[in-house]
């Protein structure tokens, strides 16, 4: 996860403690109603839901950062632009060395002009490893076919069809 989202979580779980040790030492501790023990359980509830929602939110975002939109001579990335490369074969050479050096910045680089792309091919990435591990899915733009692939050989040979 993103250094940002570690310090809303940081920030969240120093609250908490500063108020629990508020709590303790205003001594509300002491007095036996039943209101406390169900403020408490709501609190964290809503602080492990905020946690998860978070969660859920940057794997989105670096999943969008992952897909690539492929022509037959350009290939678009939200974190890197777009760049002249054509052929399959060198579209997923492309994809592996810059999937590989990802900084999943806030950054992004606008989407070119549909006519300047004129985009076929999404390529979604949902497993990346540096090992060489590549998983995700190709979706023809305009057919809505969607194929599968577990591996950079594979992909070659979706996009070379």
């Amino acid at each position: 996860m993103s250094r940002i989202y570690w310090a809303v979580m940081a920030i969240v779980a120093a609250v908490s403690a500063f108020l629990l040790w508020l709590w303790y030492n205003l001594g509300f501790d002491h007095v036996d109603y039943p209101l406390d023990l169900i403020l408490t359980v709501g609190w964290w509830a809503i602080i492990v839901g905020f946690a998860g929602y978070i969660t859920r939110a940057e794997s989105q975002r670096r999943k969008a950062i992952r897909t690539f939109y492929l022509s037959s001579t350009k290939a678009y990335n939200p974190e890197l632009g777009t760049i002249e490369v054509a052929g399959a074969d060198a579209q997923v050479n492309y994809m592996q060395e810059k999937l590989k050096d990802l900084k999943y910045s806030f950054g992004h680089h606008d989407a070119p002009d549909a006519n300047d792309l004129a985009c076929t091919k999404i390529v979604r990435t949902e497993d990346f490893k540096k090992d060489g591990t590549w998983k995700g899915s190709v979706e023809t733009v305009g057919g809505g076919a969607t194929q599968e692939f577990e591996s950079a050989e594979q992909l070659k040979a979706i996009l070379a069809i």
